[in-house]
Order: C-alpha cells, then structure tokens, then sequence
C-alpha cells in the first residue's frame, strides 16, 4: 500500500508539468465573467485586486504555503500549516497534535490522497479510516483558510460573481468602507456567501463575513497586519468578529511554484 501511495503521488506530480494553464474545478470558465457582475461591484474588486498586488503577481502565484496559528484567549487550541498548490489543484495540511503531526495531501477535484502519521523521524502511513476523517478536518479547514487568505484575489476568478450591497461602517460609526457580496461557482465554495467590507481610503479587505447558504451560520473576520510577499498582499493576522478572544496568526507566507513533495507518502520507516 504504501508503495503504491507512492508511486501514485510521483505520477500525480509529474502529470501537471506540460500543462500551460492552472487546474480549475470541473466545468470552470476560462476567464472571469464581467458581465455577470455589478459594475459598482466590479469596480471595487478590480482596486482591492490592484491594491492587494494584481493579476500579474497572482498569476505567477502556483502555490501559497503558510503556517497558521489559531489562539483562543491566550492558549494555542491550533497550530499547523498548509499549502494550496493552485497549478495542480491540490491542498497540503499539517497539524501538530503535542509530540506527532498529521500531515496529508489531496487533489482538490480528483481521487488521490495520502496521510501518515510524524514525530521525530519516524513517519507511520494513516490507515485508511484515519486518513480519510484527517482529509476531512483538512477540505473543512481549506475553504475558510483559503478565501479569507486570499479573498482579495479570489473576487476576480473565474467563476466568481459579484453584488454591490451598499456603504458600511468603521469602528468610529462612519460610512468609510464598502460591502461586496461574492459567490463561487466552483463546488468547494459554491455553498458559500461572502462579503468582503472594503476600506475607501486603502482599498484593502477590512472584514470578511461567510455566510452558509440556506441555514444561519455565519463567520467573520477582521484583517490587519498586511504584509507583501512575492508581489502579493495578506493580512498575517485576524480575529474572530463574533468571540473576539479567538486570534489567528498567519505566519512564513511563502509564494512559489508546487513542491511536488508535499504530496508524496513516506516509504515506510
């Protein structure tokens, strides 16, 4: 098994090279749809995307890869990292439970994974129940970590569609910010309603709010701490707008083409 978990991943790394362009969910359009959207809309995403470094620093993004703290009133409750591989489409997540990691691989839009088991130098492959609830906890965690990571991009892609909601307030109670609606065709968002408040004045993403379609579930943010890297601009921290106590804390952003290794399983120690 774990041969072959290998040997898979090698095939799987080798496949994307002699594409020339990024791997989209099933269906995708080849470009963004202007006219699908609100123009007053549009026109705010198209500075937050100038603002936050453009299309041609973001079209050389392949593959973003940070770590992430999640502190809950002072005490670390989730510590790990991840990879979004965006050429292959594939996610990479690492989560450090005391003394071993869990760490696995999946494509996005495809069958492959893998998950083993680190501490120290030993690495032990998931069984396959194990592996697959440890994928899980990972395709959970990529939807929110990655749109409030990149938002700023992700409002122009492909399969995007956006909705001017009207002027929103700042802390002081003045109408400085506005409020962009944007929903995703693609299917690991396509649940999903998003609202991007943006600052007039830096045109930056101030908060994010997520909101589960159909029921009343809702999530939110607010970013600060932008920091730029390869061309790019992220928020390295923010905080929970509904338990303000909840921190989380991006940290070692780094921009570059895939690293196919994160996506091979150990041979076995």
């Amino acid at each position: 098994m774990t041969r072959l978990l290998l040997c898979s991943a090698i095939v799987l790394a080798a496949c994307g090279s002699s594409r020339s362009t990024y791997a989209r969910y099933p269906g995708a359009p080849a470009a963004f749809d202007r006219a699908g959207s609100d123009p007053k809309a549009l026109e705010i995403a198209e500075k937050v995307f100038t603002a936050s470094g453009g299309p041609a620093h973001w079209e050389k993004a392949k593959q973003i890869r940070w770590k992430q703290t999640i502190t809950s009133d002072g005490k670390v409750t989730v510590d790990g990292e991840e990879a979004w591989d965006r050429w292959n489409a594939r996610h990479h997540g690492r989560l450090k439970r005391g003394e071993s990691d869990v760490v696995v691989g999946y494509e996005l839009y495809g069958k492959f994974s893998m998950g083993y088991a680190e501490e120290g130098r030993k690495k032990e492959i998931l069984d396959d129940e194990s592996r697959q609830k440890a994928i899980k906890v990972a395709k959970d965690a990529f939807n929110v970590d990655t749109s409030v990571l990149t938002l700023q991009f992700l409002l122009l892609e492909p399969g995007a569609t956006l909705k001017y909601i009207g002027p929103a307030k700042d802390d002081g109670g003045n109408e400085n910010y506005d409020d962009i609606q944007a929903t995703f065709a693609d299917p690991l968002r396509s649940g999903l309603e998003f609202h991007a408040v943006v600052d007039r004045t830096t045109n930056l993403i101030h908060r994010i709010e997520i909101l589960k379609a159909g029921t009343t579930q809702k999530i939110g943010y607010s970013l600060k701490d932008w920091t730029t890297v390869g061309g790019l601009k992220f928020a390295a921290s923010r905080t929970n707008l509904g338990y303000s106590g909840e921190t989380i804390a991006i940290k070692e952003i780094k921009v570059s083409d895939p690293d196919d290794d994160l996506f091979i399983a150990p041979l076995g120690y």
